[in-house]
């Protein structure tokens, strides 16, 4: 007797689904287990944005995450030109 192919896929399919669920649970309770220090939909935070920005500009108090960034924005807000 002969298998039917359909058949085997079909219950491929549902073994696949079953693994799934079981797989979602289980990121749930890791999700669930992790420290406060998580988002809502589980990933984690990062720096906040007053770590992120931690370069002032000098005349207009504008704060930059990059000292690059800051440069541009004093050659452009303030006319300073880059040293060469």
């Amino acid at each position: 007797m002969t298998r039917n192919p359909f058949r085997a896929l079909k219950r491929l399919l549902a073994e696949r689904r079953n693994l799934a669920r079981r797989e979602q649970k289980l990121l749930e309770q890791m999700i669930s287990a992790l420290p406060a220090a998580t988002s809502v939909n589980g990933t984690r935070l990062g720096k906040s944005a007053s770590e992120r920005k931690a370069l002032t500009c000098p005349r207009c108090e504008r704060r930059f995450a990059l000292p690059m960034h800051l440069g541009r924005h004093m050659a452009m807000s303030h006319r300073r030109r880059r040293a060469a």
